[in-house]
């Protein structure tokens, strides 16, 4: 989750709310556990914008792995949770380089998905450093 609001600030879209559900676990199939809004229209280049949406979904796979938590079936789940995200990024693609968004694969002109984790990896790991205090008041309040 922050990993996403830190990129809406390192990328100068503006950031509107990062919302965190304080009964995660409790009622499953009531909508989202947690969510970033933008605060309104923002223009930055695209590669900005994909990274961004996939960067929760980067994040959640590193904290499985650095806690040993990992399995395929967790993986599954974190895909088919990102679903409205890799979307986006298909979108985005289509709509600023006319491309094709693949999954294990390269389509001519387009873009492999593993690419666009290793891009969106690189920004996580740029914008990290001002990341702390941000992240631990919105998982202390719940919401920013």
């Amino acid at each position: 989750m922050t990993s996403t609001s830190m990129l809406y600030f390192a990328s100068g879209m503006p950031l509107g709310e990062i919302y965190i559900c304080d009964d995660l676990g409790k009622t499953p199939g009531e909508g989202a556990a947690a969510w970033v809004k933008a605060g309104g229209k923002f223009s930055v280049p695209y590669e900005h914008c994909i990274a961004m949406c996939v960067a929760g979904e980067r994040a959640q796979d590193r904290w499985m792995r650095e806690q040993g938590l990992w399995t395929p079936e967790r993986a599954w789940v974190i895909e088919r949770l990102s679903a409205h995200d890799r979307n986006l990024v298909a979108e985005c693609l289509k709509e600023c380089r006319r491309a094709e968004l693949g999954f294990g694969y390269t389509p001519a002109g387009g873009l492999d998905f593993a690419v666009v984790h290793r891009a969106a990896d690189a920004a996580r790991y740029a914008a990290r450093s001002g990341q702390g205090l941000l992240g631990e008041t919105a998982q202390s309040v719940g919401h920013l």
